[in-house]
């Protein structure tokens, strides 16, 4: 058993204050450097974006086989022109794709300005809409952390 430094009760010693005086016997929580707390965030950052980089493979997969469908389809003029419509979320899908890629780059390297520089809930938009739900919701979710990393 430990003995309050202010009252000089007996104390147990897991507590983190007197229960007689309420005197503070140790810290709650240790204090982490904010080199620390990156390293933290830069897990969970890199994780999203792994996600988002792999649902948005699946995207440009997807798209890349709609297209060609309908490619093949060429000699018939209505199901051509509806490759168009793959093709520009393909092109998007692909431009998304390289972005979320020079995101996980700069995760791991560690690279923060690069990393902010590279952020925008703008990309989580285009994302959502041309590369899927799921990639576009997993770069919003990074979004937050990456914006609290302290360079």
């Amino acid at each position: 058993m430990a003995f309050c430094p202010n009252c000089g009760k007996e104390v147990s010693p897991e507590a983190f204050a007197c229960p007689n005086c309420g005197h503070p016997l140790r810290q709650q929580r240790p204090v982490q450097s904010p080199a620390e707390v990156n390293a933290s965030k830069l897990g969970s950052i890199k994780t999203y974006l792994l996600v988002a980089f792999i649902f948005n493979i699946l995207a440009v997969i997807a798209f890349a086989i709609g297209a060609l469908f309908f490619l093949v389809l060429v000699f018939i003029p209505f199901l051509a022109i509806l490759a168009l419509i793959f093709f520009v979320p393909l092109i998007l899908s692909i431009i998304t794709l390289t972005r979320i890629n020079q995101m996980r780059s700069a995760a791991e390297r560690g690279d923060i300005a690069t990393l902010k520089s590279l952020n925008s809930v703008g990309w989580g938009i285009i994302a959502l809409i041309f590369a899927g739900i799921i990639t576009g919701i997993f770069l919003l979710i990074a979004n937050g952390p990456i914006n609290e990393l302290t360079q």
